[in-house]
């Protein structure tokens, strides 16, 4: 048995679907089937019932996921403090964040600057949903926290004894593919956008609390009367919805700055339906500035 196959249920659990799954994966469709049917043959039972629309796990797949998760976790964990002694000479500092601002803001900063810091210092981005990130920096297992925060969207109170830095400022703003050239597949305008199927957020994500705050205050809103779409926690599941038209994602327009500038993304109204985001990087205390 191999940890990529658990590491491919895992990614079919996350998603639900084949095609995102593998893309998630950085394999083909058909080479991620084939390494679930090569955990299929090992285990002896299916984990995936494809006669189901769409495909589901089985019970098998649960209790799969259920036992040997953990094992998965182990096995980097153990990896992670094997390679650390090994080079003990070099000091790794840790950054939790959730997955939107990896992919934007912190690529984008670790690109500006790794290469000005000492060569015995080492990144290591610890990537999960938001509220997972602050709890991985609350409880010491990180060094760094890059977070958004708004006013009327607090986090967790005990991140107000730690220090912190603004970065910049994001923006949620609504997008969808487009018709053709610059013209959105759905009415543009407040209402007609609001009218569109919406992409959705889970509940309990912090983006997914911003888009309700956002919509909820606009008088055509309310998120529990529109018509939602696909949901997810997490913002690039939504982005590759909307790209394939299924409805309007609100999305950090730091993650859509090059799809809008391609062309493969459109806004849809103006800022009325917009909601600032500022960046903020927490720090241990116990570490110098």
């Amino acid at each position: 048995m191999e940890l990529k196959w658990i590491e491919d249920l895992l990614a079919f659990s996350h998603y639900g679907s084949f095609s995102l799954a593998a893309a998630s994966r950085h394999v083909t469709q058909s080479a991620f089937s084939r390494r679930i049917q090569a955990l299929e043959e090992w285990l002896g039972g299916e984990v995936i019932d494809r006669s189901r629309q769409p495909a589901a796990l089985t019970d098998i797949g649960r209790l799969v996921l259920a036992e040997a998760s953990p094992s998965v976790t182990t096995a980097y964990e153990l990896r992670d403090q094997v390679r650390e002694g090994l080079g003990s000479a070099c000091h790794t500092l840790k950054i939790s964040s959730g997955f939107a601002l990896c992919e934007s803001v912190l690529a984008t900063w670790m690109t500006e600057t790794c290469g000005l810091l000492d060569k015995r210092v080492r990144i290591k981005v610890l990537a999960s949903g938001i509220d997972d990130a602050v709890q991985t920096f609350l409880s010491g297992r990180s060094d760094f926290l890059l977070c958004y925060h708004h006013p009327a969207l607090p986090l967790p109170s005990d991140l107000t004894r730690y220090p912190w830095t603004y970065v910049g400022t994001d923006r949620l703003v609504p997008v969808c593919a487009p018709l053709h050239a610059g013209v959105p597949i759905f009415a543009s305008g407040d209402n007609q956008t609001l009218a569109a199927p919406v992409l959705t957020y889970a509940e309990r994500t912090y983006l997914g609390r911003a888009q309700a705050y956002l919509l909820n205050a606009h008088p055509a809103g309310r998120l529990d009367g529109l018509r939602r779409s696909h949901e997810s926690h997490m913002a690039m599941v939504l982005r590759a919805a909307a790209i394939a038209g299924h409805g309007v994602a609100w999305l950090p327009q730091s993650m859509v700055l090059q799809h809008l500038a391609q062309g493969t993304l459109v806004r849809t109204c103006d800022e009325t339906l917009t909601l600032p985001l500022d960046v903020r990087i927490y720090k241990n205390s116990a570490l110098p500035l």
